[in-house]
C-alpha cells in the first residue's frame, strides 16, 4: 500500500514537473514568421509560391514545406493566443513522453521508467522550441514502434502505417524525409546484412526485406502528396545535400542547433551521459546482439555529436533503445519475483519524488525582471529579451522603413509591424541573396556596409547588440556619424538613419543624454566577493534563483560596450542595488576598473 501511495505521487508530481518545465515563453525565434505565414495561407486559402513578405517590391520565390505546421499554430494563436501556443508546446512534449511510457511501462521496471522519462525531459528540453519540429518527436516513435514490431512478429501490415503517417508529417516538417525514409531505410539495411552473413531463417529474413523495400518505396512516394508537388517532396533532399540550394549550411555557424553539442561537457549535459552508458551497457551484453540496435544507436549519436539540432532524435532512440535491451533481458519478470524489489522501488520513488521536488521548486522560482518589475517565467508569454518594446517604439514614433535587422528578430517584426517595417533577413532565408550580403557584412562591415546600404536603402537598424556575432558590425554602427541611435532596452538597440525621420525632442536628444550622463564612482560600494561561500551561494540560488534576465543591467552592458560608459555604469549599478548577484558584481568590479584607467 506505501509502495503504491509512494508510486502514484511520484508519477503525479512527474506529470507536474514535465508540463511546467515545458511551459515556456515564446522564443524570439521561427514562431513568428510561422505564424505570420499560417495567417496568410489561412486568409488566402493557399499555400506561398513566392515570398509573401518581402523586404522589396520583388517577390522571390519560396516554398513552405511546413505549412501545415505554420497553420497549427496560427489557428491555436487565433482561437486561444499566446497561452495557447504555450500549452500546445507543453501537450506535445507531454504526448511524447506519454507515448514513451505507455510502449515501454511493460517492458521495465515503473520505478526505472519513471527516472528514464525524467532524464529524457532535459534532453528534450534542449529542444523546447515551438517550431513543427516538435511533431518529430511523435513521428519518430511511431515509426520505431512498428518497425521494432516488424522486426520481432514480421507483420507487414503494421507498416502499411507508415507511408500514411509520411502523408501528414510530410506537410509538417522535413523530418518526415530525413527521418521517415532513414528509418525504414536502416531497417532495411540492417535485414539484408542480417540476410547475406546468417543462413538461419533466411526465407522470413526475405520477406521482411521485401516488406521493408515495399514501405520505403511507398513512405518515398507519399512525400509527393503536398501542395507543391514534385518541388515540395524534393525540397528537403535538396536543402540538405545541395549546398547552394537554400545555404542550409550557411549560418551553422551563427546557429547554437547547428554546431556541435559542446554543453554536454557541462553539468547541463549530465542528461547525455545518464542516457548514453546505459544504452551502451545493453548494446554490450551478450543476449542483446542487434545489429538494428547498433545501427540505430551510432546513427544517432553522430547525428548528436555532429549538430545539436539532433537532440531529440538521439534521447528517442537511445531510449527505446534501453527499453529494448531490457525487455530481451527479460528485466521486468526478473524485477517482479526479485525478493528486495519492494524496498528498492521505495527508494526509486523517494529519490525521484524528492528530485522532481526541488526542481518544480526551482522551475517556479525561476523570474526575469523587466523594467524594474519581477515576473515569474512560468507567467511569461514571450521571451524576456524579444524585440518587442522596440517595435512598440518605432511605431509610437511613426518610424517606418527598411529594417536592417538580426536574423532572429525578422520574423517578430514581420508578425507584428509587417508592412511599416520591412525585415531584411529571417529564419526563412527565402532571399538567397540577401541572406549572403547579412553574413558578409557582419564578417567585416567597413568594407560591405557601405554598398550594402546604398543598394538597399535601409533606413533602421535593429539588432541584438549583445550576441559575439554582432559585435564587429555593432562597433562599426556606433562610429558612424550618419546613423543615429535612438532606442536601447536590454540587448536590443535601434538606429535611425540620421535626418530621414522627424524625431520628438526626448528620441532626437538620445545620443546627447547618453554622452552628458555622470556617474559618482565613490557611491558605488564593491563588496567582498571572496568573503561570500560559494557553496551555500548556489543553494540558495536554487531554491530562490536570481533573476535570469535582467533588462535594465543587459543595457548598462551595451551602453558601456557602445562607449557611453558613465551610463552604462549607472544604469548597471542601479540594476544591482534591486537584483545583486555575483557575476553581475563582478562585471560591475570590471567596468569600474576600467573606467578608472580611462580617467
Amino acid at each position: 500500500m506505501k509502495k503504491d501511495l509512494l508510486r502514484n505521487f511520484s508519477g503525479a508530481l512527474l506529470v507536474v514537473f514535465l508540463f511546467i518545465f515545458f511551459y515556456c515563453p515564446l522564443e524570439t525565434e521561427d514562431i513568428w514568421w510561422h505564424l505570420n505565414a499560417g495567417r496568410w495561407i489561412v486568409q488566402h486559402h493557399a499555400v506561398p509560391h513566392v515570398d509573401i513578405f518581402p523586404f522589396a517590391e520583388r517577390a522571390d520565390p519560396w516554398i513552405l514545406t511546413q505549412w501545415l505546421g505554420s497553420v497549427i499554430f496560427y489557428l491555436t494563436q487565433d482561437i486561444a493566443g499566446y497561452q495557447g501556443l504555450q500549452l500546445l508546446r507543453a501537450c506535445v512534449f507531454l504526448l511524447a513522453l506519454g507515448m514513451f511510457f505507455m510502449y515501454a511501462r511493460r517492458k521495465m521496471p515503473l520505478a526505472w521508467l519513471f527516472l528514464l522519462i525524467f532524464i529524457m525531459a532535459f534532453g528534450l528540453g534542449t529542444r523546447c522550441l515551438l517550431r513543427p519540429f516538435i511533431f518529430n518527436f511523435i513521428f519518430i516513435q511511431l515509426f520505431l514502434i512498428i518497425l521494432f514490431r516488424h522486426q520481432t512478429y514480421g507483420k507487414w501490415t503494421e507498416l502499411l502505417w507508415l507511408p500514411l503517417a509520411v502523408l501528414v508529417w510530410g506537410n509538417l516538417h522535413a523530418g518526415s524525409f530525413i527521418y521517415g525514409l532513414s528509418l525504414p531505410a536502416l531497417f532495411l539495411l540492417s535485414e539484408v546484412i542480417r540476410y547475406y552473413v546468417s543462413s538461419a531463417a533466411r526465407g522470413e529474413v526475405l520477406s521482411k526485406i521485401k516488406n521493408l523495400l515495399l514501405v520505403c518505396g511507398l513512405s518515398a512516394g507519399a512525400l509527393f502528396i503536398n501542395p507543391y508537388g514534385m518541388t515540395g517532396a524534393l525540397f528537403p533532399a535538396k536543402a540538405v545535400f545541395v549546398p547552394g540550394f537554400i545555404d542550409f549550411y550557411g549560418m551553422g555557424h551563427m546557429t547554437a542547433e547547428m554546431r556541435p553539442p559542446i554543453e554536454i561537457l557541462s553539468f547541463r549535459g549530465a542528461w547525455f551521459f545518464l542516457l548514453l552508458i546505459p544504452a551502451v551497457g545493453v548494446l554490450g551484453m551478450p543476449r542483446n546482439k542487434s545489429l538494428t540496435h547498433v545501427m540505430l544507436f551510432l546513427t544517432a549519436l553522430f547525428s548528436f555529436l555532429y549538430a545539436s539540432r539532433a537532440a531529440d532524435f538521439f534521447v528517442i532512440v537511445a531510449a527505446y533503445i534501453i527499453v529494448e535491451g531490457l525487455q530481451k533481458l527479460s528485466l521486468a519478470e526478473r524485477w517482479r519475483v526479485w525478493p528486495e524489489n519492494k524496498k528498492v522501488d521505495r527508494l526509486i520513488y523517494g529519490v525521484m519524488t524528492f528530485l522532481l521536488v526541488i526542481n518544480i521548486v526551482h522551475t517556479v522560482q525561476q523570474k526575469v525582471v523587466l523594467s524594474n518589475q519581477a515576473v515569474r517565467k512560468i507567467f511569461l508569454q514571450e521571451d524576456a529579451d524579444n524585440p518587442a518594446a522596440a517595435a512598440r517604439f518605432l511605431n509610437a514614433n511613426g518610424i517606418t522603413g527598411r529594417v536592417f535587422n538580426s536574423y532572429e528578430y525578422g520574423g517578430y517584426i514581420g508578425w507584428t509591424s509587417y508592412p511599416r517595417l520591412r525585415p531584411f533577413v529571417d529564419g526563412r532565408q527565402a532571399n538567397q541573396c540577401d541572406a549572403k550580403v547579412y553574413l558578409k557584412i557582419l564578417a567585416d562591415p567597413a568594407q560591405f556596409w557601405p554598398a550594402a546600404e546604398a543598394q538597399y536603402r535601409f533606413d533602421i537598424v535593429l539588432f541584438n547588440a549583445n550576441e559575439a556575432f554582432h559585435y564587429r558590425y555593432m562597433d562599426y554602427l556606433i562610429t558612424r556619424s550618419d546613423w543615429q541611435l535612438v532606442f536601447v532596452k536590454g540587448p536590443v538597440v535601434v538606429f535611425v538613419k540620421r535626418g530621414k525621420f522627424v524625431l520628438v525632442e526626448k528620441v532626437a536628444k538620445f545620443e546627447e543624454r547618453l554622452k552628458t550622463a555622470q556617474v559618482d564612482l565613490e557611491t558605488i560600494s564593491l563588496p567582498d566577493l571572496s568573503r561570500e561561500n560559494i557553496f551555500v551561494a548556489a543553494l540558495k540560488d536554487f531554491f530562490d534563483p536570481l533573476p535570469e534576465y535582467v533588462d535594465q543591467r543587459e543595457t548598462g552592458a551595451v551602453l558601456y560596450a557602445f562607449g557611453y560608459k558613465a551610463a552604462g555604469i549607472r544604469t548597471f549599478w542601479e540594476s544591482i542595488q534591486d537584483w545583486d548577484g555575483r557575476t553581475a558584481r563582478y562585471v560591475l568590479s570590471l567596468m569600474v576598473k576600467d573606467y578608472r584607467g580611462e580617467r
